[in-house]
């Protein structure tokens, strides 16, 4: 009996090690998302996804009681030639544009849309002076002096996703509904570990309004939840408590 519950205790203080060590990643890491012209070029800064502990999900830099962790896109001084990837909110019933987005740890932005799991909404779009001979090419890449997205969670795979909401009619485009599944490399890569591309849309105008409008609507999420190790660790005391029982008898 003794070794049985020597085994269940053992078996638990690794699983909440694990979930301490899970928790870490799951509650502070970044990635780049960065859209050029396919050759490097023409690209505005990129898009910083992530989740900080800091975060307060829903309120922003240049708003009261703001969440410094967010930083505005700045469209106005942005060169026109440029293709972009950014994130969006919902701010007054029309939507602000982000070039950082880094989200609370402790709970889904917005409504559960994929079972509860966090979703980043996107508009990818080439600004008014870009060329249309030239795609855009988004690519995924890791921040060397920040910790990589949570690849796995109590040997429960996390999985990243990127999702093409409306492609505006775009011929060429990926169609509705297509899903790409977004890998996460275990180290900082020099170099992109996941593209796409896009043909090129281009804005009517260079204003915030008109990118949300017209721009590409893409949606990057990640599924599952990080409380899901601690429900395995639940799952394991009990079936340690049921060994020893039925070792008694």
């Amino acid at each position: 009996m003794k070794k049985v519950l020597a085994i269940s205790c053992l078996v638990v203080v690794l699983t909440i090690t694990m979930a301490a060590m899970a928790s870490a990643a799951a509650d502070n890491w970044r990635f780049y998302l960065r859209a050029d012209d396919g050759e490097g070029m023409y690209g505005a800064n990129a898009l910083t996804i992530g989740v900080t502990p800091t975060s307060t999900d829903g309120n922003y830099s240049d708003q009261p009681g703001s969440d410094a962790a967010d930083l505005r896109f700045p469209i106005a001084s942005t060169p026109s030639t440029v293709k972009a990837v950014e994130g969006v909110f919902p701010v007054g019933g029309v939507g602000m544009l982000w070039n950082r987005d880094l989200k609370s740890p402790r709970a889904p932005w917005g409504p559960p849309i994929y079972g509860g799991e966090k979703v980043w909404d996107l508009r990818v779009a080439g600004l008014t002076d870009t060329s249309a001979l030239t795609p855009i090419r988004l690519s995924f890449l890791t921040i060397s002096s920040t910790m990589l997205p949570t690849a796995s969670i109590g040997g429960k795979t996390v999985q990243y996703w990127l999702k093409m909401v409306d492609n505006k009619g775009v011929g060429a485009a990926p169609a509705n509904g297509t899903i790409w599944s977004i890998p996460i490399p275990a180290v900082h890569l020099g170099t992109a570990y996941f593209t796409v591309t896009l043909p090129t849309l281009k804005l009517s105008a260079n204003t915030e309004g008109v990118f949300i409008n017209e721009g590409y609507k893409m949606e990057f999420y990640q599924t599952p939840e990080p409380s899901s190790l601690m429900a395995l660790g639940a799952g394991l005391m009990a079936l340690g408590g049921l060994a020893s029982r039925r070792r008694r008898k």
